[in-house]
């Protein structure tokens, strides 16, 4: 059992066994004392609390030797193609210019969303930006009258050079243009440094 003692700005923890290992805690250092100081990170779940548990996998998806259609659905019109890179372990997603080309990859199982518990998702996936292609990715699904059109999820998209991030219900769309995202512009200016091109 650990006990915390407060001695002139540092906090020393101590064993049962007697052994004190001096801790320095202050809101500039390493150490991280209070979750605020973690700000909007992934280290946060959706309800302000730290993240420490082990994360449980509920969906793992490498497509290394095929493009999985266990897992996977697929489909395609006009004159797109889906082809697999056993070099790359991804699936290639290729259109044309013609307005009926179209390739949709959704996975076949269901994610629930279980109250007080929040869900992280990790993505990988890289979609050149294109005059007259709509790339989307995230969890949603379509809708049963139209399978183009998503309905209920949050999902990132690409319409030619503009990027949005969205979340849809229903009807009710929430749409937050690039330049307008909140943590990480994802423009080489925010807190990965990175560029979304």
């Amino acid at each position: 059992m650990w006990k915390a003692i407060d001695t002139n700005a540092r906090v020393l923890a101590s064993q049962d066994n007697g052994i004190v290992v001096p801790v320095a805690a202050t809101n500039r250092g390493n150490l991280k004392v209070s979750v605020s100081e973690y700000g909007d990170t992934s280290a946060v779940d959706a309800f302000a609390r730290l993240r420490v548990s082990t994360p449980l996998t509920i969906f793992d998806s490498k497509q290394l030797h095929d493009k999985q259609p266990l897992f996977w659905d697929e489909r395609i019109g006009g004159s797109a193609t889906s082809v697999h890179s056993s070099v790359d372990a991804s699936v290639t997603m290729t259109v044309t210019a013609s307005a009926s080309d179209y390739v949709i990859r959704q996975t076949k199982q269901r994610f629930n969303y279980q109250p007080g518990k929040s869900q992280l998702v990790l993505m990988t996936f890289r979609s050149p930006q294109s005059t007259g292609v709509t790339s989307r990715v995230g969890i949603f699904d379509g809708t049963v009258a139209n399978y183009l059109i998503p309905n209920n999820g949050i999902f990132f998209e690409c319409d030619g050079s503009v990027s949005w991030n969205i979340a849809k219900n229903g009807t009710t769309t929430e749409t937050a243009l690039q330049a307008n995202w909140n943590v990480d512009k994802m423009n080489g200016t925010g807190v990965s440094g990175k560029t979304l091109n």
